[in-house]
């Protein structure tokens, strides 16, 4: 047993605290039944196909947080490879999907500058918007879940919602500008642990945002099989709750809650 892991937990849990305290936009959701969210980040093509197909099989929607830099996606003329993926994402807004901001080159956040960091975050949203017909691209992933002050405060007015991975569900009042996500990594997977999050969620009434990146069976540590994926969303559904996409969720549980 790795007997630092109580003292990082709770040192994570504090930093969870403080970074909450400042430059944060704090809705009283005003869902009355437990919403889920499925996310994805990079995002890999496994995610593309496989995460929406499984989400698509049981009437869901999730929301792809991309990178163009990690997915190909280049402001020159696409290779063959690139206008596939493309098209992919052009499905996946299709069928009801969402797709989300999530930097260009997954920089470590508080490793750069505030300029370097909108720059980044500026060009990747151009190139999505563009490949999406325009479409607004409001909402953004942290990458590798870091976050600062320096870069919540310089994002804090160009996206609606801001997602770390700090583990948690959102509710009463929540920071928009820093939504609490659990993980669904099959490395870790334990379904008594999730079937806690999951049944929680439904007492609350809150939003629960899990999150992961690619779906494959040869999946590595940061990723999720197809079986847990589908046991994973089987169980939020059996917990009568609504699965929705980011954006879907945000207008169902913070835009009427705006100025509370």
């Amino acid at each position: 047993m790795d007997s630092k892991k109580p003292v990082r937990r709770t040192l994570s849990g504090l930093k969870t605290i403080f970074y909450e305290t400042f430059y944060s936009k704090r809705l009283r959701l005003s869902n009355t039944s437990p919403v889920y969210t499925f996310t994805f980040d990079d995002v890999p093509l496994s995610a593309i196909i496989n995460g929406a197909r499984i989400l698509d099989e049981r009437d869901a929607k999730g929301t792809f947080y991309v990178s163009c830099g990690m997915t190909g996606i280049r402001d020159a003329a696409p290779s063959e490879s690139e206008t596939r993926t493309r098209n992919l994402l052009r499905g996946l807004v299709k069928n009801g999907h969402h797709i989300g901001c999530h930097t260009y080159s997954h920089h470590h956040l508080p490793a750069i500058t505030a300029g370097e960091m909108l720059a980044d975050c500026r060009k990747n949203r151009l190139l999505l918007s563009n490949v999406l017909g325009w479409a607004s691209i409001d909402h953004f992933a942290y990458p590798y879940g870091d976050v600062n002050l320096t870069a919540k405060k310089a994002l804090l007015n160009d996206y609606l919602t801001l997602r770390g991975t700090r583990p948690g569900i959102n509710h009463g009042r929540a920071d928009v500008k820093l939504l609490r996500a659990v993980d669904i990594y099959s490395a870790t997977f334990d379904r008594s642990n999730m079937l806690r999050w999951i049944e929680t969620n439904a007492k609350l009434n809150g939003w629960l945002i899990f999150y992961t990146h690619g779906i494959e069976d040869g999946h590595d540590r940061w990723g999720t099989t197809p079986s847990d994926l589908r046991w994973t969303i089987d169980e939020c559904k059996k917990a009568g709750g609504l699965i929705l996409n980011v954006a879907d969720a945000y207008d169902k549980v913070c835009r009427s809650a705006q100025g509370a």
